[in-house]
């Protein structure tokens, strides 16, 4: 266990003697094993095991100790939340607490020890064994939910334990989505709930599911008020309230859960006063409250990410900021600072690195509206969909499903902008006579397609 001192409450995450069994291990094996792990190795990468996190072709070592810059664990952890390379694959991304420790422990040589395998705590999983009653009652709510469309899987061979999924279904699952679960008592062991519509309510639900080791109940509407029905599951270690409206009223119902390991808070309701009061509550839980450097107001033009305004176009002013998904942007006045806080969406994809939009307003698996943080990347373009399922089906079989988006746009007839004369950025065009142009930025094409006729004559490469 993870002991949460007054470093850990501090806008700096500890660095002193980082250890991987007690600090690296559990977040390791809460973002990484279930693709790097005994079960599966995606990328022929297994992290679980010494010789998996530190061999490896140079360049692609997973942890080069001493050298975190070096190490593509960190690397691949540490990217852009745009970036298609990020790690964990499907986010969310790790707290900067995680990295500020994943970095720490590389910078300090590494030190590692076994700890006990997955497969190996599964086999000392050690479950009642079920009666004739209620392997009928797990027969018929394992079909009621499997119709539902929740993912259900056995955790280990030879073992009635299951592991449950109900994150794909989104606002679809609900409190009813619990309710059909009675039957399941015996055996799940794990639960994920995360983005869901479940409430206090349903979660009253789960009252009688004392077997359960794990739960999941990210981005959820969920309170203080419905953690107090988990009061009985004496068995629960890891709870994950990441993007919660869980706050400082929930610090007797989580300090109730007495076998509680680790819990996830970042970007819940928390306040200062309530992490030092859940810290003074439970002084021996791993607090993970996804610790984020503080960003200056005002930083100087070097703190923005962009040298040129992304609403205008034109050179920034280093003191007219703003905060955007946790980076500092600068305008050129302030009348764009207005623009954009109004609708950042509009103006995002003209920000350094930003990701590129979709091709598609349409799902190409299901057919409905797309959700854009949902994407792959086929053919060099941006793909959305409209939920995780449809992306993994896509991605198996991309050719099957190419058909249905819409055809790549032309390649522009310019190379220079016809409006200042620069270099054009592709992903910002107009149409013009059957033929796309592009500029150099926003501001150029508002005045190219405020006159045309105007700037017509440029267009010659």
């Amino acid at each position: 266990m993870i002991l949460v001192t007054a470093a850990l409450l501090s806008l700096t995450p500890a660095v002193d003697d980082v250890s991987y069994a007690k600090d690296v291990h559990p977040i390791l094996a809460e973002n990484c094993f279930k693709c790097h792990g005994p079960k599966k190795q995606k990328g022929g990468v297994r992290l679980d095991m010494k010789a998996g996190l530190f061999e490896g072709d140079e360049g692609f070592i997973p942890v080069v100790p001493g050298d975190p810059d070096g190490s593509l664990l960190l690397e691949v952890c540490e990217l852009p939340e745009d970036d298609p390379d990020l790690m964990p694959e499907g986010g969310p991304r790790l707290s900067e607490q995680a990295l500020g420790t994943l970095r720490a422990w590389i910078e300090q040589g590494a030190s590692w020890e076994a700890v006990m395998t997955e497969d190996e705590a599964e086999q000392r999983l050690v479950l009642p064994g079920l009666t004739a009653e209620q392997e009928a009652a797990r027969a018929q709510a394992l079909e009621r939910v499997g119709a539902a469309g929740a993912i259900v899987l056995p955790v280990a061979r030879d073992l009635h334990a299951l592991d449950a999924n109900l994150s794909l279904l989104r606002a679809a699952a609900g409190d009813d989505a619990l309710a059909a679960m009675a039957g399941l008592e015996p055996s799940l062991v794990w639960l994920n709930l995360s983005g869901t519509a479940v409430t206090d309510a349903g979660l009253a639900s789960l009252a009688g599911f004392k077997e359960l080791r794990r739960l999941n109940l990210s981005r959820t509407a969920v309170t203080a008020a419905g953690l107090t029905h988990l009061a009985a599951m004496g068995q629960l270690e890891v709870l994950n309230l990441y993007g919660s409206k869980v706050g400082d009223d929930a610090v007797a119902a989580i300090a109730a859960l007495k076998g509680l390991k680790r819990i996830y808070l970042w970007e819940s309701a928390f306040s200062e006063e309530g992490f030092t009061a859940l810290a003074k509550a439970c002084p021996e839980l791993g607090i993970d409250r996804g610790l984020a450097p503080v960003v200056e107001a005002t930083p100087p033009v070097a703190g923005a990410v962009n040298e040129t305004c992304p609403v205008s176009g034109s050179a920034v002013d280093g003191t007219i900021v703003t905060v955007y998904e946790s980076q500092p942007i600068a305008f050129c006045c302030k009348d764009c600072k207005a623009k954009f806080e109004a609708d950042p969406a509009a103006y995002a994809g003209n920000l350094p690195g930003a990701r590129p939009a979709a091709v598609n307003t349409k799902c190409p698996v299901s057919g409905g509206d797309v959700d854009a943080s949902v994407t792959s990347i086929f053919e060099d373009q941006a793909v959305a969909f409209c939920c995780a399922k449809c992306k993994a089906a896509f991605d198996a079989e991309p050719a099957k499903f190419a058909d249905k988006l819409p055809k790549a746009k032309a390649a522009a007839v310019n190379t220079k902008c016809p409006v200042s004369g620069g270099d054009v950025d592709a992903g910002v065009t107009s149409t013009f006579e059957g033929q796309a142009v592009a500029f150099c930025c926003a501001k150029c094409k508002a005045a190219f397609d405020a006159e045309p006729a105007k700037f017509a004559s440029r267009l010659k490469g």
